[in-house]
């Protein structure tokens, strides 16, 4: 006779499912993918003397990756200064 006991049965999480942070980074993916497929036509990107030629996806690709980055960076700067001060 196969019986289950109590230390075997798994237990579920109290609130369990997906998190809110996962349900924000979701939504914020799809709407960037609707925002690339958006902007398929080729733009001139002028910063100071530069000139760059490419379609409207990549530099919002490329924007979207450096918010990212120096959000991360911004991030680690702030957990690092709070640590040092004993927050």
């Amino acid at each position: 006779m196969n019986t289950v006991k109590p230390s075997e049965v798994s237990v579920r999480r109290r609130g369990g499912g997906v998190s809110p942070r996962w349900i924000v980074l979701g939504v914020a993916a799809i709407l960037a993918v609707i925002l690339v497929f958006q902007n398929m036509q080729v733009v001139l990107l002028r910063v100071f003397f530069w000139e760059f030629t490419a379609p409207a996806y990549l530099m919002l690709l490329i924007a979207l990756a450096l918010g990212f980055i120096v959000g991360l960076v911004v991030s680690a700067l702030l957990r690092r200064r709070n640590s040092r001060r004993g927050l």
